[in-house]
């Protein structure tokens, strides 16, 4: 279907709530976080749309700056070893405006032991991330 003016259609489902910032449908038994928690985590910083950051367009945040995204686990690879010792695993993110354009998350550290066993079609808010320049895709 396309996108309408209809008021009614805009509207999420009873069982699905519209995240304020990425306007991703989230179903509110799931949400760990509450909406007044993502408000006081996101004090202070500005929300950067998932597809820009990931398709490199517009370029990174300015350095310094306080900023976070939100996206969907909507692919992941399988636990991995790094040359120390360390596990990791890579996320693929979506806002699921565009499925097909996702951006790459390392998980590393704490961040890998707590979350290395997510499921696909969680939500994530993502502050204080490391961009790297966006690779060439390989011939």
């Amino acid at each position: 279907g396309g996108v309408g003016g209809d008021a009614a259609a805009a509207k999420a489902p009873a069982d699905l709530s519209i995240e304020e910032f990425s306007k991703i449908k989230i179903e509110p038994k799931r949400r760990k976080v509450s909406r007044d928690e993502l408000r006081t985590l996101a004090a202070g910083a500005t929300f950067k749309r998932l597809e820009p950051l990931a398709s490199g367009r517009g370029g990174p945040p300015a350095e310094g700056s306080e900023w976070f995204t939100i996206g969907v686990l909507v692919k992941k690879s399988d636990p991995k070893t790094a040359k120390s010792g360390k596990g990791f695993i890579i996320w693929e993110l979506s806002d699921l405006v565009d499925p097909s354009v996702t951006l790459n998350v390392m998980l590393f550290d704490g961040a890998y032991d707590s979350n290395y066993k997510e499921q696909y079609g969680m939500t994530y808010v993502l502050r204080r991330l490391t961009l790297l320049p966006p690779q060439p895709d390989a011939p």
